[in-house]
């Protein structure tokens, strides 16, 4: 999809409450301010939480998971989805305490904040 029809679907951009639980207001204009750069993903999980089966927000396809489109760019959390090249950030880190696990949170960037398409 084109950049300016990406722009005309008016997305909403991404909040504090959809990405976490049980913050209080005053933990919200910070994380506000940085997550405006993001449109809300395509689907949510559990919780209001946004992990497993996100979906590309220009192309629709799934960019997580072991089949996913999502691929790594060349610095360091940013990368595209490889079926139309839309640009995501991913938020990401592995506890080390513990069994090993990992925290990915794909946040594709609003279309606002896009000047040029990778594919382009």
């Amino acid at each position: 999809m084109e950049l300016e029809q990406m722009k005309a679907k008016n997305l909403p951009r991404l909040t504090a409450d959809d990405v976490f639980e049980g913050l209080e207001p005053e933990d919200h204009p910070s994380l506000n301010e940085y997550l405006s750069s993001f449109a809300m993903p395509g689907q949510r999980g559990e919780g209001n939480i946004i992990l497993g089966g996100i979906t590309c927000i220009s192309c629709d396809t799934v960019m997580d998971g072991a089949c996913g489109s999502f691929e790594w760019g060349v610095a360091h959390g940013e990368g595209r989805c490889s079926h139309c090249g839309w640009p995501v950030r991913v938020y990401h880190f592995l506890k080390e305490e513990g069994p090993l696990e990992q925290f990915s949170l794909l946040l594709p960037y609003h279309p606002d904040v896009v000047e040029q398409r990778g594919d382009s």
